[in-house]
């Protein structure tokens, strides 16, 4: 699930991700354990040719299983992490 317009340069971009369906991220998430399960939230550093510096990605688990609710709960995730690392 991809909720950007056009392309951002900024230096944290923050994204939401089915499980199994890393958009991109897969060698950040096989590193640090992360399939995109519910609660599961990645901060990557990927290389030069991505969008921001900082890639923050929350799990909304399986698919066929997704409601408003997980959708939240994974924004709320990302948002404790957003204020942990201080931004």
């Amino acid at each position: 699930m991809k909720l950007i317009a056009g392309a951002p340069k900024t230096d944290t971009v923050v994204t939401f991700v089915f499980e199994g369906e890393l958009d991109g991220l897969q060698a950040e998430a096989r590193a640090n354990n992360f399939s995109g399960k519910e609660r599961e939230v990645l901060v990557a550093y990927p290389a030069k040719g991505k969008p921001a510096r900082r890639i923050i990605a929350a799990g909304l688990g399986k698919k066929e299983k997704f409601t408003t609710e997980k959708l939240r709960r994974a924004a709320a995730a990302a948002a404790l992490r957003v204020r942990s690392l201080e931004l």
